[in-house]
């Protein structure tokens, strides 16, 4: 299983990195989160850490939404199977934050 990094900004979904653990990408996750450039460039909309399965089906194990300077704390996404390339439908993304 892998587990990747994407951000979600006006044009949609773009990958940041794919990781081996899940330790590795909670790491950089929690770093991102909190970097400077991603908090305040007002393009990126969110984060969010997905564990990649078998078969194009992923889970997504965390979101962060960014309000350009404000950031909302991070929350676990609740554990849902979705398939992929529809991981971007988390509410507060949609939203427009």
């Amino acid at each position: 299983m892998a587990y990747t990094i994407y951000t979600h900004d006006g044009w949609g979904r773009t990958g940041v990195g794919s990781f081996a653990t899940l330790s590795e990408a909670r790491e950089a996750f929690n770093a991102l989160c909190q970097d400077p450039w991603y908090r305040q460039d007002g393009g990126i909309r969110g984060l969010e850490l997905v564990a990649e399965g078998p078969a194009g089906q992923s889970e997504r194990l965390d979101w962060f939404a960014f309000r350009g300077a404000e950031a909302l704390q991070h929350q676990p996404a609740g554990g849902g199977v979705h398939p992929s390339g529809g991981a971007g439908d988390h509410p507060a993304l949609l939203a427009g934050l």
